[in-house]
């Protein structure tokens, strides 16, 4: 296919777009038509034609409009600066599939290239088979490759053409489409912002419109009964049409508020189910289903709602946000050249104007006595307070993007597209310049009450100094100089430059002990660094990240990039959490005091605010590696978490760390408290099992396992110990480390144990796909099958007489204890890990890598879906009262949600007005019709 053969609005869809350099022509020509032979469309531009707008367009729109994209690896195409800028394009939104033809050196690969598996063609290899391993990786996941373009192409179609709503989908296509959204997350290529855009505005025309109508329809059945009445007839019908006009509308809400939340559109969901939820209560109908169906939508919207408030007020990209020191403001500073000052409740308390520019960024002194901002304008305003403006200051000779204030409140430092660095006192006079420029012996000009800066380089990207902050200590200061990181003394001397960056760095900070740096990169890349330039940690993320920084604690790092989420992680780059919302890129972000909150800035011309724990959920932080197992001690007071990084942690109830207990030597994936309290039991991949103290003294270390132990657990009457492991045994145990017996018939992978109430039988879950059940001396009694592929766990009905597994064929199945088969249980999309019955046996709680939680009745109908975690979910727990749930992930995290009210209506609405109450009062964004909806609840 050559240039010029096709617009975006054409059907035409390809299997792959090739990017390679003109030298590499003849190879290309047989992969072509290898691939073509395959009955394969393949888009190729085999002409050498001039770099006009309309050809790089053409080029674009050949990229768009193909599932792959193959990128053909040779010294010449990695030095193409049109094959990188083809590269670039298609990063965000195609799957990528490179192809070695001639070697090249790895470290000038691009990074998207570089950590993807490589396809090699070269003339030394077997052209045949290299072929074949490309088809098989072209034909992986084709349905989702091909709607990833569908939805691509008609989104871009619709947004060229000023997001014409005639373009947006409905019916059908709709659901189609957020059927495909919400089983995209977890795939690659994944669902780009324009893509969420596109479909959630779609939603939102289509939500209205049925609204409109419904409403018509609700109208007329009013006009039919008052004219019924009037006649005397026909009242019955005309009062029934009204409310099946009523239900339709609830109906509509819940479904719109199922694919809101399901979509990440948490904030959205809950505003929207709690319109349905106060509906249905006023209207207080007893139509089940229906009931069933709103209380369900806004429980699923309680549970995953982050998002607190959002503020619509600016008219351009909001640049920057930043806290006050004491929490009860935010400030953001926007394109169109204000700064704003809100109260959490988003109500405005002041527009700060003057800039003549863009504003980039906006800073609290640490007093919160000034309030500094920087701006394209270049200079740099310090505020009060209340808005009033204290002093301009001048001096750079180009945009200023970036200020900071020491943490001694003794300096100002400024950073500019004039490649400088300048350091004020707290009145706005100069004291240095640093010339970012000059590495090796950096200019240091003091008190320069001139402003000559005629020896300064002239602004590109690799010369502007992007950001700058202080060090925790006040003694150093870092910056973002194009594609390095600086460190300065406080004197000015430049202490160390951190290269190894292909493009700016855009943001860098201290961590709040001073000893890490976080950095944020246009290459798509979040990196850690020592103050010393030693690298500890490097994530690609795809998409520009233009800022990171640290919680208040240090605990964690939040990012903002160009994906339109904003990002939770550990130091060591482990996603912990991802809030969605935003319909742009993110462009800052800014952690409150206390930690609790997150201000994010956006393109899309808001901000929003966050909290890290939700309506009903607390975030337990503290492990190293992924999570596998959490347990309440018998009397709620004790939390238990154990992981891969090998450690216990006790817990208090309300989510403070106790104690951190160590001694075993390989990841740990099971724990128990004995009935009593009094010890808690650890099975570990290090093939022993260990017994603790509630305070955390080792009591006794259970040898005899040949292989992993996976899980652990008390006998009712606490006498007896069971381990179940990698070595397809299950061994009994006294407290003191005796072993009493060796239970064999699985032939795979053990596990976990159950004990029914009573103390009388045991049952277990294997590799094996089978799950066994077994009296208390150790005899097997019965062999469940019909699970078709390993399970994880397995566990006892409280009344002992039923059996629930958990397996990796993504079911769940209830038995009686005679191996019946009773209910299947179907939902979730990945493999399932844990499950547990409720301490009532009226719940079950199942735990999957699909990233939820799950909560069922055991008819098999589902209660909730928790969604909260941003890995594979593995432990699940109840406490004992049955009104809080633990859940374990590789996210690092333990959760703690809160059962109460679950399916209450009036606490599910009183919950969600407590959470959007303040967004609703004072919100000058908020439609009419919802500013009194709490009220109406009231």
């Amino acid at each position: 296919m050559q240039a010029g053969s096709l617009n975006l609005q054409g059907k035409a869809m390809f299997e792959a777009f090739v990017s390679y350099s003109r030298k590499d022509k003849f190879f290309v020509q047989r992969l072509h038509a290898a691939l073509t032979q395959q009955d394969r469309k393949v888009w190729v531009d085999w002409q050498d034609i001039p770099l006009t707008a309309g050809w790089r367009q053409e080029i674009y729109n050949g990229i768009d409009a193909s599932n792959n994209f193959i990128f053909i690896l040779s010294p010449d195409s990695i030095g193409s600066t049109v094959c990188q800028e083809e590269l670039e394009r298609a990063i965000d939104s195609k799957r990528i599939v490179p192809i070695v033809w001639r070697d090249v050196d790895p470290s000038k690969v691009h990074p998207a290239l570089a950590k993807l598996n490589w396809i090699f063609f070269r003339e030394t290899d077997n052209f045949d088979q290299a072929l074949k391993s490309l088809t098989t990786a072209l034909d992986t996941d084709l349905d989702h490759v091909r709607a990833h373009t569908r939805f691509l192409t008609r989104a871009l179609e619709w947004d060229q053409k000023r997001q014409e709503k005639s373009l947006l989908l409905s019916g059908r296509d709709l659901r189609n489409a957020e059927d495909w959204l919400v089983h995209a997350a977890d795939e690659l290529p994944a669902p780009v912002s324009l893509q969420r855009l596109y479909i959630q505005q779609s939603r939102q025309a289509e939500t209205a419109r049925q609204r409109k109508i419904l409403l018509g329809v609700m109208v007329s059945a009013a006009i039919a009964i008052i004219l019924a009445i009037a006649a005397g007839i026909g009242w019955f019908e005309a009062n029934r049409q009204s409310i099946a006009s009523r239900q339709q509308t609830l109906r509509a809400e819940s479904e719109s508020a199922r694919l809101l939340s399901s979509s990440g559109q948490g904030f959205d969901a809950l505003l929207t189910s709690l319109r349905a939820g106060i509906q249905l209560r006023q209207l207080g109908w007893e139509n089940r289903p229906l009931s069933t169906r709103v209380v369900n939508a806004l429980q699923e919207s309680i549970h995953g709602v982050r998002e607190q408030n959002r503020i619509v007020a600016h008219r351009d990209a909001v640049y920057s946000v930043s806290f006050s020191p004491d929490g009860q403001t935010v400030a953001s500073a926007s394109g169109d050249r204000t700064i704003k000052l809100w109260q959490l409740d988003s109500s405005l308390r002041q527009t700060l104007t003057g800039h003549g520019d863009k504003v980039y960024q906006v800073a609290f002194s640490p007093d919160g006595k000034t309030i500094a901002s920087a701006s394209g304008d270049r200079t740099i305003k310090l505020w009060n307070p209340d808005g009033q403006l204290r002093q301009t200051i001048t001096g750079h000779r180009n945009t200023v993007y970036s200020v900071a204030f020491s943490p001694d409140n003794q300096r100002i430092a400024s950073a500019s597209a004039d490649g400088t660095i300048k350091l004020w006192d707290q009145n706005g006079t100069l004291l240095q310049t640093l010339n970012a420029q000059s590495n090796s012996s950096p200019t240091v000009i003091a008190e320069d009450k001139t402003h000559d800066h005629s020896d300064l380089p002239s602004s590109n990207s690799s010369s502007e100094v992007r950001y700058v902050s202080f060090s925790p200590d006040s003694q150093m200061l870092v910056a973002a100089s194009g594609n390095t990181i600086q460190l300065w003394n406080r004197s000015g001397k430049l202490l160390k430059t951190i290269t190894g960056y292909n493009r700016p760095v855009l943001g860098v900070n201290f961590s709040p002990d001073g000893q890490l740096l976080a950095a944020a990169s246009e290459d798509g890349t979040i990196q850690f660094w020592k103050p010393d330039g030693t690298l500890v940690a490097r994530r690609f993320e795809g998409n520009v990240v233009h800022q990171v920084k640290f919680s208040p604690d240090g605990q964690i790092c939040a990012t903002a990039g160009g994906d339109t989420v904003l990002k939770l992680w550990n130091p060591d780059t482990t996603l912990l959490q991802a809030f969605q919302g935003h319909q742009d890129g993110l462009l800052d972000l800014s952690f409150s005091p206390d930690g609790s909150a997150i201000a994010s800035a956006s393109a899309d011309g808001t901000v929003r605010i966050w909290q890290r724990n939700g309506i009903s959920l607390q975030t337990l932080l503290g492990h190293q590696g992924d999570v596998y197992n959490a347990v309440f001690s018998p009397d709620d007071q004790i939390l238990a978490s154990v992981g891969a990084d090998s450690l216990i942690k006790l817990w208090q109830r309300d989510g403070k760390l106790i104690k951190t207990l160590t001694g075993h030597t390989d990841l740990i994936h099971g724990a128990a408290f004995s009935p009593d309290g009094k010890v808690l039991a650890t099975a570990s991949w290090d093939k022993t099992a260990k017994l603790w103290s509630r305070e955390g003294t080792l009591l006794s270390t259970l040898n005899g396992h040949t292989g992993r132990v996976f899980g652990v657990v008390f006998s009712p009457d606490g006498k007896i110990v069971v381990t179940s492991s990698g070595d397809g045994t299950i061994k009994l145990w006294d407290q003191s480390g005796k072993l009493l017996n060796t239970l064999r018939g699985h032939t795979d992978v053990v596990h976990n144990v159950s004990f029914s109430s009573d103390g009388q039988y045991m049952v277990s879950a294997s590799h094996d796909k089978t799950v066994r059940l077994w009296s208390r001396e150790g005899r097997m009694l019965k062999v469940f099958t019909g699970h078709t592929n390993w399970i994880h766990a397995v566990a006892f009905s409280p009344d002992g007489k039923t059996i629930v597994s958990a397996s990796h064929d993504r079911t769940l199945k209830l038995w009686d204890l005679e191996g019946k088969l009773l209910q299947t249980l179907e939902g979730h999309t990945d493999k399932v890990l844990g499950v547990t019955f409720s301490p009532d046996g009226e719940t079950i709680a199942s735990s999957a890598a699909d990233r939820t939680v799950r909560l069922w009745r055991r008819d098999g109908t589902t209660i909730a879906i928790l969604r909260g975690h941003g890995d594979v979910v593995h432990g699940i727990s109840f406490s004992a009262d049955g009104k809080t749930l633990a859940s374990t992930s590789n996210d690092n995290t333990v959760i703690l949600w809160n059962l109460d009210n679950l399916n209450n209506l009036e606490g599910l609405i009183t919950k969600g007005c407590n959470w959007l109450g303040a967004y609703l009062k004072h919100n000058p964004s908020v439609e009419e019709s919802d500013r009194a909806l709490c009220d109406r609840a009231a």
